[in-house]
């Protein structure tokens, strides 16, 4: 076991199962401009690289100059179907009591504004510190920028932090950073893509971290 002080958590596919909620909306803004919707596989397969790249994949090529505008529309239909259909993991509200004495945060590809709506909707976001997003392509994981902002801001040893995601890009972010990292299997990436990442934990069900972490 280790002894963690940090904990910084992805959302989607670590957290919260957003996945039905975010292909309703990309399909809405695709029908807003005229564009053809996508199956639920296609679009899943897109989340995770931040809002950017999620529109720009979900538009195809030659759509570009409708960049902006599929980005208002996503973000409208988003805020009034973000929790529709998303739910916690299991043991997601359990673990988070658990360590409610250490600091933790988010650090999330999704834009802040978003992140922070889906996570008060699912009456979690008071553990949290703060929420780190994606708003600029800087702090896109995996790009260490804004584990490092926390690291600076908390002052706490690295060797003492941890994140945790779903996706080799949570892992990679982590070693860029230097901190410890722990990959969860149920979200949505790949155990292949995950176990290429080599992450220093590897765990089937959120209620395993409580048997990594003093």
């Amino acid at each position: 076991m280790m002894k963690a002080d940090l904990l910084l958590f992805d959302i989607d596919g670590t957290l919260v199962d957003s996945r039905q909620d975010i292909t309703t909306s990309v399909n809405l803004m695709l029908k807003d401009l005229g564009l053809e919707e996508l199956g639920f596989d296609e679009v899943v397969s897109f989340i995770g690289s931040g809002l950017g790249s999620l529109i720009t994949r979900s538009m195809g090529p030659g759509n570009e100059p409708f960049f902006e505008k599929a980005v208002e529309r996503f973000e409208y239909h988003y805020s009034r179907h973000i929790t529709d259909t998303s739910t916690l993991y299991p043991g997601t509200k359990s673990v988070l009591e658990h360590f409610k004495d250490r600091k933790m945060y988010v650090i999330t590809n999704r834009n802040k504004d978003l992140a922070d709506m889906s996570l008060k909707h699912l009456k979690i976001r008071d553990y949290f510190l703060d929420v780190f997003g994606g708003d600029e392509k800087e702090q896109i994981k995996p790009s260490p920028y804004s584990i490092n902002r926390v690291l600076d801001l908390t002052g706490l040893d690295k060797n003492k932090s941890i994140i945790i995601g779903d996706m080799d890009v949570d892992i990679l972010a982590g070693k860029n950073a230097g901190i410890k990292t722990c990959a969860v299997t149920y979200g949505l990436g790949t155990r292949e893509d995950l176990s290429k990442a080599n992450p220093d934990y590897m765990i089937d069900s959120l209620l395993e971290l409580e048997n990594i972490i003093s």
